[in-house]
């Protein structure tokens, strides 16, 4: 499916939240993976980053990659902490895929991860988040020049 705009990008990037949930339920962990919406329409997986390159240096080589590729966009899948609703202030550990278009326009999808004792993992429901902006895709919005005003 090529993609066209923001509203496919974000359709597709709640196609990837449900199969990265199936996914995630039972294993130990999801990969943290990236997803660049290409000129062509298409998008290039990646995963994050390397065995021992630091988080930070990561998102910074994303955030040049979505120049070096004129990407429109871009979907991440991983595995971190975060506020499940726009008005909670409280961390949860959770499965996190965030998309963003090189408009601005962003959308995150989160779901609760809970690890048992023998490292099963249980994984929530999916909440839907219009306004929440993760500040790890801050490199790549200052890459597109995008200001987040508060």
């Amino acid at each position: 499916m090529a993609l066209a705009s923001a509203d496919d990008l974000f359709a597709r990037a709640a196609e990837i939240a449900a199969h990265a949930v199936d996914v995630a339920r039972g294993r130990r962990r999801h990969a943290p993976l990236v997803f660049y919406w290409l000129p062509d329409g298409e998008l290039a997986l990646e995963p994050l980053q390397g065995r021992l390159e630091s988080v930070e240096r990561a998102w910074a080589k994303v955030a040049r990659e979505v120049i070096a590729r004129a990407a429109h966009g871009l979907i991440f899948v991983g595995e971190g902490w975060t506020e499940l609703a726009d008005d909670d202030h409280d961390l949860t550990e959770a499965l996190i895929i965030s998309a963003v278009a090189r408009t601005g326009e962003e959308r995150t999808w989160a779901a609760p991860v809970t690890r048992g004792r023998l490292r099963v993992t249980s994984v929530g429901d999916l909440v839907t988040s219009a306004t929440h902006r993760p500040s790890f895709l801050a490199p790549v919005r200052a890459a597109w020049g995008i200001v987040v005003e508060g």
